[in-house]
């Protein structure tokens, strides 16, 4: 493999393991919200 396709590919690997990352913590937040919107007797659809 090329020097530049090393880089490119350990490149996209970081975005990719960042963007899991967030979409963890948007799930996260998600659930608390939900919960919240639930303590308070509303029911939301998803």
């Amino acid at each position: 493999m090329h020097r530049a396709a090393i880089v490119i590919q350990s490149f996209f690997k970081m975005i990719v393991q960042r963007k899991q990352y967030l979409s963890i913590q948007n799930f996260m937040l998600n659930l608390q919200s939900r919960n919240r919107a639930i303590v308070n007797g509303e029911c939301i659809k998803f």
